[in-house]
Protein backbone atom coordinates (compact mmCIF):
# COMPACT_ATOMS: atom_id res chain seq x y z
CA UNK A 1 0.00 0.00 0.00
CA UNK A 2 1.44 3.35 -0.97
CA UNK A 3 0.81 6.31 1.26
CA UNK A 4 1.77 9.87 0.64
CA UNK A 5 2.09 12.58 3.22
CA UNK A 6 2.56 16.25 2.70
CA UNK A 7 6.32 16.37 2.82
CA UNK A 8 8.57 19.32 3.53
CA UNK A 9 12.28 18.51 3.52
CA UNK A 10 14.02 21.24 5.47
CA UNK A 11 17.47 22.34 4.33
CA UNK A 12 20.11 22.00 7.01
CA UNK A 13 22.05 24.96 5.70
CA UNK A 14 19.16 27.35 6.13
CA UNK A 15 16.67 26.09 8.69
CA UNK A 16 19.01 24.46 11.17
CA UNK A 17 21.33 27.44 11.25
CA UNK A 18 18.40 29.71 12.03
CA UNK A 19 16.47 27.50 14.42
CA UNK A 20 19.20 25.70 16.31
CA UNK A 21 19.02 22.07 17.35
CA UNK A 22 16.02 22.49 19.64
CA UNK A 23 14.24 25.54 20.79
CA UNK A 24 11.42 26.76 22.96
CA UNK A 25 9.12 29.33 21.46
CA UNK A 26 5.56 30.49 21.83
CA UNK A 27 2.83 29.27 19.52
CA UNK A 28 0.01 31.44 18.25
CA UNK A 29 -1.99 30.49 21.33
CA UNK A 30 0.78 31.58 23.66
CA UNK A 31 1.81 28.04 24.64
CA UNK A 32 5.46 27.05 24.70
CA UNK A 33 6.61 24.88 21.80
CA UNK A 34 9.68 22.68 21.78
CA UNK A 35 11.25 21.87 18.43
CA UNK A 36 13.28 18.71 17.92
CA UNK A 37 15.56 18.53 14.90
CA UNK A 38 15.96 15.09 13.35
CA UNK A 39 18.68 14.37 10.79
CA UNK A 40 17.41 11.40 8.79
CA UNK A 41 18.52 9.28 5.84
CA UNK A 42 16.93 10.30 2.56
CA UNK A 43 15.14 6.94 2.27
CA UNK A 44 13.06 8.02 5.30
CA UNK A 45 11.76 11.15 3.54
CA UNK A 46 8.28 9.72 3.02
CA UNK A 47 7.72 7.86 6.30
CA UNK A 48 9.26 10.14 8.93
CA UNK A 49 6.99 13.21 8.57
CA UNK A 50 4.00 10.95 9.25
CA UNK A 51 5.77 9.40 12.23
CA UNK A 52 6.58 12.90 13.45
CA UNK A 53 2.91 13.85 13.31
CA UNK A 54 1.98 10.75 15.30
CA UNK A 55 4.65 11.54 17.90
CA UNK A 56 3.57 15.17 18.23
CA UNK A 57 -0.01 14.06 18.84
CA UNK A 58 1.22 12.22 21.93
CA UNK A 59 3.56 15.02 23.04
CA UNK A 60 1.58 18.28 22.89
CA UNK A 61 3.78 21.30 22.31
CA UNK A 62 6.48 19.32 20.49
CA UNK A 63 7.26 19.95 16.83
CA UNK A 64 9.60 17.85 14.68
CA UNK A 65 11.89 19.45 12.12
CA UNK A 66 13.44 17.01 9.64
CA UNK A 67 16.52 17.35 7.46
CA UNK A 68 17.06 14.53 4.95
CA UNK A 69 20.34 13.62 3.25
CA UNK A 70 22.71 10.73 2.67
CA UNK A 71 23.72 8.99 5.92
CA UNK A 72 27.42 9.72 5.45
CA UNK A 73 26.64 13.42 5.03
CA UNK A 74 24.48 13.46 8.15
CA UNK A 75 27.19 11.86 10.27
CA UNK A 76 29.71 14.42 8.98
CA UNK A 77 27.30 17.20 9.91
CA UNK A 78 26.78 15.80 13.41
CA UNK A 79 30.51 15.30 13.94
CA UNK A 80 31.17 18.90 12.92
CA UNK A 81 28.73 20.15 15.55
CA UNK A 82 25.66 20.85 13.42
CA UNK A 83 22.75 21.52 15.80
CA UNK A 84 20.47 18.48 16.01
CA UNK A 85 18.73 16.22 18.51
CA UNK A 86 18.33 12.86 16.75
CA UNK A 87 20.23 11.07 14.02
CA UNK A 88 18.50 8.28 12.03
CA UNK A 89 20.63 6.45 9.46
CA UNK A 90 20.27 3.81 6.77
CA UNK A 91 23.24 1.78 7.98
CA UNK A 92 25.20 1.07 11.15
CA UNK A 93 28.66 1.50 9.60
CA UNK A 94 28.47 5.30 9.68
CA UNK A 95 27.97 5.23 13.45
CA UNK A 96 31.52 3.98 13.98
CA UNK A 97 32.89 7.49 13.40
CA UNK A 98 30.07 9.32 15.19
CA UNK A 99 31.33 11.26 18.20
CA UNK A 100 28.49 13.25 19.80
CA UNK A 101 26.09 10.36 20.54
CA UNK A 102 24.63 9.71 23.95
CA UNK A 103 22.46 6.62 24.33
CA UNK A 104 23.16 3.38 22.50
CA UNK A 105 21.65 3.26 18.99
CA UNK A 106 18.16 1.81 18.60
CA UNK A 107 17.54 -0.30 15.49
CA UNK A 108 14.04 0.62 14.33
CA UNK A 109 13.71 -0.80 10.80
CA UNK A 110 15.14 -2.99 8.07
CA UNK A 111 15.04 -2.49 4.32
CA UNK A 112 15.88 -4.43 1.15
CA UNK A 113 17.29 -3.59 -2.25
CA UNK A 114 15.59 -3.61 -5.63
CA UNK A 115 16.51 -2.72 -9.19
CA UNK A 116 14.63 0.16 -10.79
CA UNK A 117 14.32 0.80 -14.52
CA UNK A 118 12.53 3.44 -16.61
CA UNK A 119 8.90 2.62 -17.41
CA UNK A 120 8.81 0.00 -20.16
CA UNK A 121 12.24 -1.34 -19.14
CA UNK A 122 13.87 -0.42 -22.48
CA UNK A 123 17.14 -2.23 -21.66
CA UNK A 124 15.27 -5.45 -20.85
CA UNK A 125 16.72 -5.88 -17.35
CA UNK A 126 15.50 -9.14 -15.81
CA UNK A 127 17.92 -9.84 -12.96
CA UNK A 128 20.88 -8.43 -11.07
CA UNK A 129 23.33 -10.22 -13.37
CA UNK A 130 22.11 -8.11 -16.28
CA UNK A 131 23.68 -5.07 -14.60
CA UNK A 132 27.15 -6.46 -15.35
CA UNK A 133 26.59 -5.96 -19.09
CA UNK A 134 28.92 -3.07 -20.09
CA UNK A 135 26.23 -1.85 -22.50
CA UNK A 136 23.83 -1.29 -19.60
CA UNK A 137 24.09 2.14 -17.97
CA UNK A 138 23.72 1.70 -14.20
CA UNK A 139 23.30 4.43 -11.59
CA UNK A 140 24.22 3.71 -7.98
CA UNK A 141 24.58 5.58 -4.73
CA UNK A 142 28.26 6.18 -4.02
CA UNK A 143 30.16 3.49 -2.10
CA UNK A 144 30.32 5.74 0.97
CA UNK A 145 26.50 5.92 1.00
CA UNK A 146 24.82 2.97 2.77
CA UNK A 147 22.66 2.12 -0.27
CA UNK A 148 25.77 2.11 -2.45
CA UNK A 149 27.63 -0.11 -0.02
CA UNK A 150 24.71 -2.52 0.14
CA UNK A 151 24.59 -2.64 -3.67
CA UNK A 152 28.25 -3.62 -3.78
CA UNK A 153 27.53 -6.40 -1.28
CA UNK A 154 24.74 -7.67 -3.52
CA UNK A 155 27.05 -7.61 -6.57
CA UNK A 156 29.65 -9.60 -4.64
CA UNK A 157 27.03 -12.17 -3.71
CA UNK A 158 26.03 -12.44 -7.36
CA UNK A 159 29.68 -12.71 -8.45
CA UNK A 160 29.49 -9.72 -10.79
CA UNK A 161 31.29 -6.42 -11.30
CA UNK A 162 29.28 -3.33 -12.24
CA UNK A 163 30.74 -0.11 -13.62
CA UNK A 164 28.22 2.65 -12.84
CA UNK A 165 27.73 5.67 -15.07
CA UNK A 166 27.00 7.74 -11.95
CA UNK A 167 27.56 7.51 -8.21
CA UNK A 168 25.05 9.69 -6.37
CA UNK A 169 25.36 11.25 -2.92
CA UNK A 170 21.96 9.89 -1.83
CA UNK A 171 19.64 7.13 -2.93
CA UNK A 172 16.80 9.44 -4.00
CA UNK A 173 19.10 10.89 -6.66
CA UNK A 174 19.42 7.42 -8.21
CA UNK A 175 15.63 7.29 -8.59
CA UNK A 176 15.67 10.68 -10.31
CA UNK A 177 18.47 9.77 -12.71
CA UNK A 178 16.75 6.57 -13.81
CA UNK A 179 13.35 8.27 -14.13
CA UNK A 180 14.70 10.95 -16.49
CA UNK A 181 16.46 8.38 -18.66
CA UNK A 182 19.99 9.11 -17.45
CA UNK A 183 20.52 5.41 -16.74
CA UNK A 184 19.05 2.09 -17.86
CA UNK A 185 18.84 0.83 -14.28
CA UNK A 186 19.62 1.71 -10.69
CA UNK A 187 19.79 -0.06 -7.35
CA UNK A 188 17.77 1.51 -4.54
CA UNK A 189 15.81 0.47 -1.48
CA UNK A 190 12.46 -1.25 -1.93
CA UNK A 191 10.90 1.65 -0.01
CA UNK A 192 12.19 4.18 -2.55
CA UNK A 193 10.56 2.28 -5.39
CA UNK A 194 7.28 2.03 -3.47
CA UNK A 195 7.18 5.71 -2.50
CA UNK A 196 8.23 7.16 -5.84
CA UNK A 197 5.65 8.50 -8.29
CA UNK A 198 8.34 8.80 -10.97
CA UNK A 199 8.17 6.91 -14.26
CA UNK A 200 9.99 3.80 -13.04
CA UNK A 201 9.41 0.09 -12.61
CA UNK A 202 10.93 -2.32 -10.11
CA UNK A 203 12.83 -5.52 -10.96
CA UNK A 204 13.24 -7.71 -7.84
CA UNK A 205 16.64 -8.91 -6.67
CA UNK A 206 16.70 -12.61 -5.78
CA UNK A 207 16.82 -13.27 -2.05
CA UNK A 208 20.14 -15.11 -2.31
CA UNK A 209 21.74 -11.93 -3.62
CA UNK A 210 19.81 -9.32 -1.65
CA UNK A 211 21.09 -7.49 1.42
CA UNK A 212 19.30 -6.41 4.60
CA UNK A 213 19.77 -2.74 5.41
CA UNK A 214 19.68 -1.88 9.12
CA UNK A 215 18.35 1.50 10.31
CA UNK A 216 19.60 2.82 13.69
CA UNK A 217 18.57 5.99 15.49
CA UNK A 218 20.49 7.75 18.26
CA UNK A 219 20.20 10.91 20.32
CA UNK A 220 23.05 13.42 20.16
CA UNK A 221 24.99 15.00 23.00
CA UNK A 222 24.40 18.37 21.37
CA UNK A 223 20.65 18.11 22.05
CA UNK A 224 19.22 20.66 24.46
CA UNK A 225 16.26 18.34 25.06
CA UNK A 226 17.96 14.95 25.33
CA UNK A 227 15.15 13.26 27.28
CA UNK A 228 12.56 14.32 24.73
CA UNK A 229 14.87 13.31 21.88
CA UNK A 230 15.20 9.85 23.43
CA UNK A 231 11.41 9.67 23.67
CA UNK A 232 11.24 10.12 19.89
CA UNK A 233 13.86 7.40 19.36
CA UNK A 234 11.89 5.08 21.65
CA UNK A 235 8.69 5.96 19.78
CA UNK A 236 10.19 4.58 16.56
CA UNK A 237 9.86 1.02 17.86
CA UNK A 238 6.29 1.37 19.13
CA UNK A 239 3.47 -0.43 17.34
CA UNK A 240 2.13 2.87 15.96
CA UNK A 241 5.42 3.89 14.37
CA UNK A 242 6.13 0.37 13.14
CA UNK A 243 2.76 0.26 11.39
CA UNK A 244 3.60 3.46 9.53
CA UNK A 245 7.01 2.12 8.54
CA UNK A 246 5.42 -1.12 7.35
CA UNK A 247 3.01 0.78 5.11
CA UNK A 248 5.99 2.43 3.41
CA UNK A 249 7.69 -0.92 2.82
CA UNK A 250 10.08 -1.13 5.75
CA UNK A 251 10.47 -4.33 7.73
CA UNK A 252 10.36 -4.59 11.50
CA UNK A 253 13.70 -4.83 13.30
Amino acid sequence: MKRRGSLIAVSLASSLAIAGCSSDSSSAGGEATTTLTVLAASSLTDAFPEIGTAFSSQEPGVELRFSFAGSQELVAQADSGAPADVLALAGTGSLETLQPSSEDPTVFAHNRLTIIVPTGNPAGIESITDLADPEVKVSLAGPEVPAGGYALEAFNKAGIAVGPVSEETEVKAVVTRVAIGGADAGVVYVTDAIASDAEIESVPIAERYNVVATYPAVTLNTSENADLAQKFVDFLITDEAQQILDEYGFRAP
